[in-house]
């Protein structure tokens, strides 16, 4: 696996299909590899490997407590030094020099520092609300419900939230709708629901985000973003 977070479904079908454990791991362009899963500690992503240190912090930078949700920060020795542009120069990968390096990714740790990838920190803001999909998604899939959320733009709103639900049985967006709405609170849930019966894929096999955002535009009541 790589390249975006298991759903916690997929994870617990694998295990109970095959009887073994899937050893996951978490790791970035700019730090290389941070944690790994391991036979005797096949729990999410494991813990930091010897030499780094991991923590979440909310947004203000305050460091949060274990099962605390917020960015993951990374302490490394390895930490590339900057971006290369086409003209040869170098743009730092950590302008303010600091001694952690903001992923940009949600997560939390357990209390025996295992790390757990939710997704990554993108925000949208609706009704004086700020939401941060990834997250809405990791809640459903722990509920056994696949879902993509696609904010669009709303002029009175800020956006509205577009979930694609993956059912290979294509039921109506009804079907789904009580189920969702039930595991979230109000200023969470959908504006619409479309049901596919995959996700459209990209090259690297992860949901393809700008396939759905067009699909999102395209399946748009007539004279509404």
């Amino acid at each position: 696996s790589g390249a975006a977070p298991l759903d916690p479904g997929l994870v617990a079908d694998y295990v109970k299909r095959f009887g073994l454990p899937l050893l996951d791991s978490y790791g970035s362009t700019e730090a290389g590899n941070v944690a790994f899963a391991t036979e005797d500690n096949a729990v999410a992503c494991g813990r930091a490997v010897e030499g780094l240190k991991l923590r979440i912090v909310d947004d203000e930078g305050a460091v949060l407590t274990s099962g605390e949700v917020g960015e993951i920060q990374v302490h490394s020795p390895d930490l590339m030094e900057g971006y290369l542009a086409e003209d040869g120069t170098v743009t730092p990968v950590d302008p303010a020099r600091t001694d952690w390096y903001p992923t940009g990714d949600f997560g939390y740790l357990d209390g025996g520092d295992n790390l757990f990838v939710l997704g990554r920190k993108a925000a949208a803001h609706r009704n004086g609300h700020t939401l941060y999909p990834e997250i809405i998604e990791h809640k459903l899939a722990a509920a056994g419900c696949l879902v993509k959320i696609v904010p669009v733009p709303d002029e009175q709103r800020g956006c509205q939230l577009v979930f694609f639900v993956e059912d290979e049985q294509q039921r109506e967006p009804r079907h789904w709708r009580e189920p969702i709405t039930s595991l979230l609170p109000d200023f969470e849930h959908p504006n619409r629901i479309h049901v596919l019966e995959r996700f459209p894929l990209n090259r690297n096999g992860k949901p393809d985000k700008r396939k759905l955002e067009q699909l999102a535009l395209d399946l748009a009541p007539r004279g509404k973003a």
